[in-house]
């Protein structure tokens, strides 16, 4: 079935209006950034999960590479805005039987990334995790509020029983990556978390590897506290998914540093849709 990013087509395309005919019995609604909606990799998480619902998905696509939680789900921001008007809105109205989020990897190793790590000159004795600094931290609590804000939203709308579905990425390795700059101009993945990293004087692949899984992990653990509160809500478990048998990333399984490839991604969905039907959130 077609990935629409148009409300008004979706709209007509699950209810049999021309040119869709109504074949699918679920409504799937995305909102993310690049790993639901790679513009290079055709095989990202939107893909996949529409794959994984043998053709009885209908997806409204409203993801964007690149895209931070700050933006997605802080109430007041126009993302949000239109977020929360496809989950109350009458017009477009669809009670969605799953909204799948891909929100928060770019607000905790994206530029910001800078600011969450000490410089290794300033503080020679500290190895990997330990120059993580306390605004880290406050980024993460600030992405698990913007999330709890979201799902507490639903209360009362026609929504209000939606399965929230989200992840946690994967462990990744910092890398310099060198890939062909693509007609739009836009690059992704190549190798911006190295360079970070080693502009802040750290130049070990083995140190950047152990800030880079700290990082990832806190913001999992931190994201799986929701789940007690929100019956509704998975943070699928995806990131040991890409190890290869020597417990580090699988290298074959990347497109770039921070993006699997289709092969990468397909395993990602996988474990999501196992996370969820475990908690009765996958749209079976």
């Amino acid at each position: 079935m077609p990935i629409l990013n148009i409300e008004t087509r979706h709209y007509g395309f699950v209810r049999g209006s021309s040119p869709f005919p109504n074949f699918v019995s679920k409504k799937i609604l995305v909102e993310g950034d690049s790993w639901a909606a790679h513009p290079i990799v055709g095989g990202s998480l939107n893909n996949q999960i529409e794959e994984l619902g043998e053709n009885d998905f209908g997806i409204l696509d409203i993801a964007q590479p690149g895209d931070e939680a700050s933006k997605m789900l802080k109430p007041g921001t126009r993302q949000r805005r239109k977020l929360d008007s496809l989950t109350t809105n009458e017009l477009y109205l669809s009670v969605f039987d799953m909204i799948f989020l891909s929100a928060g990897g770019n607000d905790i190793i994206g530029e910001e990334l800078l600011g969450f790590v000490d410089r290794k000159v300033e503080n020679p004795s500290k190895y990997g995790h330990k120059l993580i600094n306390g605004k880290f931290n406050g980024a993460v609590s600030d992405v698990v509020l913007w999330y709890k804000d979201f799902l507490d939203s639903l209360v009362g709308t026609p929504n209000e029983y939606a399965k929230v579905v989200t992840h946690c990425y994967s462990y990744l390795t910092p890398r310099p990556v060198s890939l062909p700059i693509p007609p739009f101009g836009i690059q992704f993945g190549n190798g911006e978390i190295y360079r970070h990293l080693h502009g802040q004087g750290i130049t070990d692949v083995d140190e950047m590897y152990d800030i880079v899984i700290y990082m990832l992990r806190y913001f999992r653990d931190q994201m799986k506290t929701l789940e007690d509160d929100h019956d509704n809500f998975v943070i699928s478990d995806t990131l040991e998914v890409l190890l290869g048998p020597d417990g580090k990333p699988d290298m074959s399984l990347w497109y770039d540093e921070v993006h699997p490839n289709s092969k990468g991604f397909r395993l990602v969905a996988t474990k999501i849709r196992e996370d969820a039907r475990a908690r009765g959130c996958w749209p079976d």
